[in-house]
């Protein structure tokens, strides 16, 4: 850990999905990530070291390569920061709940995240991500149908508007079954 007047770094050594460690950076405009080669839904850019490389790392999620690429998709160097920088900001995506509910009118999360890459569909278009309330148990996100979910935020809402220090625009309330 390290501790500092305005800032705190915390390194943890153990394996974590990515799904656990995002709702801790969701205040964040973007999360750039090394790895992850087997994760689907999200905008990925690639650096093969070699042109053989290529086809092994690019995939449907693929937005851009860095040194080789593939034709018909944008291949810079590294040293076109900018453009880099652009192409991030255009053809980033919140991580999908990966509930495949369809409200969106893709048969999935991965096919709506395709649809929003190539332009057809917009983030705003996932009904899950607009919910008032979201409601995880033991981390895998349960959708809850309007009436609920204005039960719900309404209910906090009250109790919360009579407790001290408890002012802002979103809350987050953790229960666990059984005391340990």
């Amino acid at each position: 850990m390290s501790l500092a007047p305005r800032e705190v770094a915390i390194i943890t050594k153990r394996p974590a999905k990515l799904e656990e460690i995002m709702p801790a950076l969701k205040r964040l405009d973007f999360v750039i990530l090394e790895g992850f080669r087997e994760s689907k839904g999200m905008a990925k850019i690639v650096v093969p070291r070699n042109a053989d490389e290529v086809s092994k790392l690019v995939d449907k999620f693929t937005v851009a390569c860095v040194g080789y690429g593939k034709r018909g998709m944008p291949v810079l160097e590294l040293n076109q920061v900018k453009e880099l920088a652009d192409i991030v900001k255009e053809k980033a995506l919140p991580l999908l709940p990966e509930l495949n509910c369809q409200s969106c009118g893709y048969k999935s999360c991965e096919k709506f995240a395709l649809a929003v890459l190539s332009g057809r569909a917009k983030v705003e278009d996932c009904q899950p991500m607009r919910d008032l309330v979201t409601l995880r148990v033991d981390g895998k996100v349960v959708p809850l149908n309007p009436f609920v979910q204005d039960l719900m935020a309404n209910t906090f809402s009250g109790i919360l508007s009579s407790l001290k220090d408890s002012k802002g625009e979103e809350f987050e309330l953790r229960v666990r079954k059984h005391a340990r």
